[in-house]
């Protein structure tokens, strides 16, 4: 159902998001799943970085990652991603992405 979905790239700048970092950005690509520690299965992205509209960021790649759930629809596109960053021992850096239902992320202001 499609009210039920979720997904992280919003299709405006969101408001109202807790999240030191907001940034517009591409995903270009998708790598393999992997998983948490605590095996939550995890998507991971790839992404080109068109600019930053909130916090700081010295990279114009980022590898986004978000939790997986039967609800959650990620991939290739455009749009703004919503996070924090934390280091990953196997993937490095990362950027978490922050989830919302799809009415959040596509609704216009």
């Amino acid at each position: 159902m499609a009210g039920s979905q979720r997904g992280v790239l919003f299709d405006h700048v969101p408001e109202g998001i807790d999240a030191p970092v907001i940034v517009e950005v591409t995903i270009v690509s998708r790598d393999a799943d992997t998983s948490a520690p605590d095996n939550t299965p995890l998507a991971v992205l790839n992404a080109r970085v068109e600019r930053v509209v909130e916090g700081r960021l010295d990279s114009s790649a980022l590898k986004i990652v978000t939790y997986l759930g039967t609800c959650t629809r990620v991939g290739v596109g455009h749009g703004f991603v919503a996070g924090t960053f934390e280091h990953d021992a196997r993937l490095g850096p990362k950027f978490i992405a922050i989830q919302r239902s799809y009415e959040i992320l596509t609704q216009r202001r």
